[in-house]
């Protein structure tokens, strides 16, 4: 049955969406906006929650990837929550709250009906779990429902602030439903105490659930379609009761509210991700999507004792501290809960439209802000804990098409709600939000491992403890750098460097290097580099590294800086910190100002009265004061280097003191610089400065270079060289980030991509199929001049690809979803002119990952279509597949059309087009990285100049564009798909089509990619049609020709015209006796007429016989080629057949074939 979510929603206009994310309760009249809350109602409560979901979400990620499990899990949740809620929308149910796998429903009635409505409910029970108490899922993990039913008072709190609302229902009923849905086993309903008291004890057969107070609910007296149409009349909120359709259910008719004070109080209520989907008029289709966020789980244990007024006062104050805290860092609490783990918040950082980088960091950060705050501020507060979690989620849409939660819902969420509840009293992370923050390990404290409800193996698990003592005065944090892997692609950086200390060295010149960039650019690891050099050279060295949180920390970067220079050690008491502090300060400071340094160096000078007597201003200043002080001597006193990771996180505190005396001090220092940050622009302003530049220089990190990114890659891998396709792909995917690439590459040995072998010069190739395409992959080999160089005879190790592997169709690793992209340049904006294409991949990849399973599939199969209307040779080539006759030989969606393609205008401007976007996709594919080399072999079937040349020909016409922009995503689409047959097609296509505009490296390569899928086509037993094997091997005879085998290409030739039922005799005797009967069938084409054939079976004639004359010209050429009488005559024996074979084309053209359809015959390969 078709799932409710597939109808149209009812709510899809625009002024009628937010009723969508609201329950009735909120949206109907006689709800008192102005007298919001505490509010009591009477009724009955409902709580479902669908057993099996963790194990479900499990099983998706096994079987899907972290990505696309969380899309699947979505989607199978969706649909069997969309059925069960459409009975309960039936019934005439409000649904309040939605808590992942569970769901909260509420019938509002008077304490008078509640027995009636108690009957209607469990009838709605009753037939729930008939039709949906047990689901089966294709992964072979089966979902049950468990459900609790309760009854009476209720109380309804809201918290928040001016701008946002939660709501909220406490009451004994609350807690009564969720133990008895808690006692509930797969596929019962049980009653609590409460509600069998007040319920139609006649009409209901139970049994008593154990020695508990509950009740299982075994069978209702059934109620007829009046009767329950009269029960729910009778309810509250459907004073305006709608009439049940046959074909779709329906919520009452709420309209939003032209009151726009009511319109803005309702909109509170609704999640800030939602709101902007809503003010830009989004489509409900469109809303949902597969992101990169972090979420926070915050649980709150208040006391038992609070009563409603404390909790309503709790709740109002937690909700303001969450909100204060996460929103500056576009943190949204996207839902809040009183039932299922008791009093949880979820919130989410990087939801659609509010995504800002080092969002882990900041999600760590607030996590630990929020326990800090509300640990020490809430009343009632018995305990908290927290859990974050990074990964690819579901954002969008769940629960039923005509009332549901725009949420998020995956895997990860899970394990979130799993930590905030088996890590009490702390705050807990993932692995994943443990690698993303890129924060220092000393940052986290790893947990013991425990045992998760429905996690098989789970990763490790972390504390977040953020700043401590620890990361202060540890003074053991200079980096090493590796004596194997030199620092590629910064030798200006490094040469900057070199040259200033040694002007420091020998004439004393002051100098601060700041070297700017982006995440991922590579300025830690160039620090590191620096700091080698800096201890090579004899130097003391003085590292440090700051984060975001020390920005909320006053004085934390002068604090550090000196507790590193003077040596201050992390395991010391207090009074060993005070005797070094005055030991190397005497005489800087006076001893009466030593107090002052208490806060900021956790010591415990005594506090003099000078200072006991100063006012606040007095005492800032004199902090200031001293702090400078004490930093002139640090850092002036002895000769040193000081390295500053992340300088830009310098607190305003310290930066105050800092930077005056920065700028009259005599030092060395090296920082990294971010861009976008307060401290970067007054290093480069500073630099700017006339007065200033002789003693600060600043430097952009720029991207490497694509030679010193093969470099970087023959080192990563060990290797001496790499295939020029893997080159590419990491070159256009990388951008020249070095964390980019070297994520990608860990993507690709991750998923076993790569194969590695020792290269050999001597290697003799072999006279084979096999042995070609090893010289091809081996010709085009790309190898560095720093690896070539250092591999002596080339004899060292290789890397290769998979041969069943496209680099194309690799998903971008999670990693690389939520990073800062480097900025698009003008240039490549100018290439771009004219067509709608993203300029980077990466881009291009994170947002196709976006999209949920259903969009994507909808979408390809709309571009599929688009393409393949245009998947046929340009105009100056009189049109026609590349394959003459392809269409008309195997069955094709284009249905035989007419191939010349469509004159219309809309049609001539797509071809435009996709010829631009082609001629962009050719230079990409076909960039060569400067500064490398191929790795070319005299022996090796491609010498250098034909290699250089296969790839980079020009066509006149426009079929080369079309290849890459058509039929090259044509295949690609039909081998991810799984249809074998389309995609053999089009991959046979884009062979003919390398070879008609001259390239035969690439037919070559297309040919290798479509013996891969044969192989996998006979392992799955899927029959290929005869025409195509015939084409395949014809397509291959005509590379190895080029490539001068031509004992293999008569072989495959021969075997080609056997398939096409026009075998070739391969002895003089059967060449006799074949030459006989071509003069025999010329002769009887001369007298007979060929009968008349319907027009479908005459074009694949047609295509047949054409691809006959196509191979035997070829095999009448290549038995030329030998200065024999044996050759000779078979080299006549071809061109006597591939004659009447002409003839037969010509007889059927005169039967009324029109020439737009004929097409004309291919010209045959010319050979040198």
């Amino acid at each position: 049955m078709a799932s409710a979510w597939e109808r149209e929603c009812p709510y899809s206009e625009m002024g009628q969406r937010s009723v969508l994310l609201l329950p009735d309760l909120l949206l109907s009249e006689n709800f008192a906006w102005e007298n919001l809350i505490p509010k009591t109602i009477m009724g009955v409560l409902f709580l479902a929650d669908v057993s099996g979901y963790t194990a479900l979400s499990q099983k998706c990620v096994q079987q899907s990837g972290t990505d696309r499990g969380a899309d699947e899990l979505a989607q199978i949740l969706n649909d069997y929550m969309s059925d069960f809620l459409e009975v309960v929308l039936d019934f005439g149910g409000d649904i309040l709250k939605f808590g992942g796998d569970a769901v909260l429903v509420v019938w509002r009635a008077s304490e008078a009906q509640l027995p009636q409505t108690i009957s209607l409910v469990l009838q709605c029970c009753q037939q729930i779990q008939k039709k949906h108490g047990s689901r089966d899922t294709h992964l072979g993990q089966k979902l049950h429902l468990k459900i609790g039913i309760s009854a009476g008072k209720m109380t309804i709190l809201s918290a928040g602030d001016r701008y946002h609302q939660q709501y909220f229902i406490c009451s004994n009923a609350l807690d009564e439903v969720m133990m008895a849905q808690n006692l509930a086993v797969k596929s019962e309903v049980i009653v609590s105490p409460t509600c069998w008291e007040l319920c139609e004890q006649e009409q209901i057969q139970t049994r008593l659930f154990g020695r508990k107070r509950v009740l299982k609910v075994q069978r209702t007296e059934h109620m007829s379609g009046s009767e329950r149409e009269d029960a729910a009349g009778q309810f509250d909120q459907h004073t305006k009761m709608r009439r049940l359709e046959r074909l779709r259910h329906q919520r009452p008719p709420f309209h939003v509210s032209n009151d726009p004070k009511a319109a803005a109080k309702m909109q509170k209520y609704i999640p800030e991700a939602a709101l902007r989907k809503l003010d830009v008029d989004m489509p409900l289709h469109l809303w949902s999507e597969l992101r990169p966020v972090t979420s926070l789980f915050i649980q709150l244990q208040f006391s038992e004792n609070a009563n409603t007024m404390d909790l309503q006062r709790g709740l109002c104050d937690a909700t303001r501290m969450i909100s204060t805290i996460i929103s500056p860092h576009k943190g949204e609490i996207n839902k809040s809960l009183l039932f299922d783990k008791g009093c949880t918040f979820l919130c989410v950082f990087g939801m659609s439209g509010a995504k800002l980088h080092h969002e882990s960091t900041h999600a760590l950060d607030s996590a630990l802000q929020i326990f800090s705050t509300c640990s020490t501020s809430l009343r009632n507060l018995e305990a908290m804990s927290i859990g974050v979690t990074t990964g690819t989620m579901f954002c969008g849409l769940c629960g039923h098409p005509e009332r549901a939660e725009h949420t998020v819902i995956g895997h990860k969420v899970n394990l979130g709600a799993r930590l905030m509840v088996h890590y009490p009293r702390l705050v807990s992370c993932d692995e994943d939000t443990y690698k993303a923050s890129r924060l220092p390990s000393y940052f986290f404290k790893e947990l013991p491992k425990k045992e998760l409800k429905g996690v098989t193996d789970p990763s490790p698990v972390y504390q977040y403890v953020g700043i401590t003592n620890k990361c202060i005065f540890d003074t053991d944090r200079t980096k090493r750098r590796s004596d194997r892997r030199p620092l590629l692609g910064r030798e200006v950086e490094i040469d900057l460097f070199e040259r200033s200390l040694k002007a420091y060295e020998t004439l004393g010149q002051p100098r601060i290097l700041a070297y700017a960039g982006i995440l991922g650019s590579g300025k830690s690891r160039l620090l590191t580099e620096l700091a080698f050099l800096g201890q090579a050279a004899g130097h003391r060295v003085v590292t440090m590294e700051l984060t975001e949180a020390h920005m909320r920390q006053p004085f934390s970067a002068i604090r550090m800086l000196v507790a590193r220079a003077l040596g201050l050690q992390a395991g010391e008491t207090c009074e060993d910190w005070q005797r070094t502090l005055q030991a190397k300060l005497q005489g800087v400071i006076a001893e009466s100002r030593y107090c002052l340094l208490n806060n900021i160096f956790l010591v415990k000078f005594a506090i003099s009265d000078e200072v006991r007597q100063m006012h606040d201003l007095q005492m800032k200043g004199e902090l200031q004061k001293t702090c400078r002080e004490v930093l002139q001597k640090t850092l002036g006193g002895e000769f040193g280097i000081f390295v500053i990771d992340n300088a830009h996180f310098i607190d305003p505190a310290s930066w105050t003191v800092m930077w005056p005396v920065l700028q009259s001090v005599t030092l060395f220092m090296v920082m990294s610089l971010a861009p976008g940050h307060e401290r970067t622009e007054s290093f480069f302003k500073a630099a700017a400065d006339s007065t200033t530049s002789q003693r600060i220089s600043c430097l952009h990190l720029e991207e490497l270079k694509p030679a010193a990114v093969v470099q970087k890659v023959c080192q990563d891998l060990g290797v001496v060289s790499i295939p020029r396709d893997l080159a590419r792909f990491l070159i256009q995917r990388s951008s020249g980030i070095p964390y980019y690439c070297e994520e990608l590459l860990h993507c690709l040995r991750r998923d076993n991509v790569l194969l590695f072998s020792t290269g050999r010069q001597d290697k003799k190739v072999e006279d084979n199929w096999e042995g070609l395409i090893a010289s091809a992959v081996e010709a085009s080999l790309v190898v560095s001049a720093t690896s070539s160089s250092s591999a002596g005879n080339n004899s060292g190790r290789v890397c290769t690809i998979r041969a069943d592997v496209s680099l194309e169709t690799t998903v971008l690793p999670a990693t690389l979803k939520g990073v800062e992209r480097p900025s698009t340049s003008k240039e490549t904006t100018e290439q771009q002119a004219g067509v709608l294409a993203f300029c980077a991949p990466l881009l291009q990849e994170a947002a196709y990952e976006l999209w949920p399973k259903r969009q994507r599939a909808s979408t390809q199969r709309k571009c599929a279509a688009f393409l393949e209307k245009h998947a046929h040779k340009c105009r100056r080539c009189h049109g026609g597949d590349f394959v003459a006759f392809h269409r008309f030989a195997v069955p094709s969606p284009q249905d035989g059309e007419n191939c010349q393609g469509s004159a219309d205008e809309d049609d001539w401007h797509s071809w435009e087009a996709l010829v631009l976007a082609g001629e962009q996709l050719k230079k990409d594919r076909t960039h060569i990285p400067e500064g490398s080399a191929n790795a070319l072999q005299p022996q090796q079937a491609f010498s250098k100049e034909e290699f250089s040349t296969l790839d980079g020909d020009k066509c006149s016409c426009e079929c080369e564009a079309i290849i890459e922009s058509v039929l090259v995503p044509l295949a690609r689409h039909y081998v991810a798909t799984g249809n074998a047959s389309r995609a053999f097609y089009y991959l046979l296509e884009c062979a003919a089509a390398y070879l008609h505009v001259s390239n035969s490296y690439m037919a070559l390569m297309k040919l290798r990619e479509a013996e891969v899928l044969r192989n996998s086509m006979r392992k799955t037993a899927t029959v290929l049609d005869c025409f195509e094997k015939a084409t395949f091997l014809s397509l291959k005879a005509e590379v190895c020709c080029i490539l001068g085998c031509v004992g293999l290409a008569r072989k495959m030739t021969r075997q080609a015209l056997s398939l096409l039922k026009k075998p070739f005799p391969q002895t003089c005797s059967g060449a006799f006796v074949t030459s006989l009967w071509e003069r025999f069938q010329r002769a009887l084409c001369d007298t007979n007429r060929t009968p008349s054939l319907p027009l479908e079976a005459r074009r694949k004639k047609v295509a047949w016989m054409l691809q006959q004359t196509r191979c035997l010209s070829s095999l009448g050429h290549l038995y030329s080629l030998e200065d024999t009488s044996g050759r000779q005559s078979l080299s006549r024996l071809a061109a006597r057949m591939k004659a009447n074979v002409d003839r037969r084309i010509d007889s059927l053209k005169e039967e009324g074939f029109h020439p737009d359809n004929y097409l004309s015959i291919p010209a045959f390969l010319s050979v040198s």
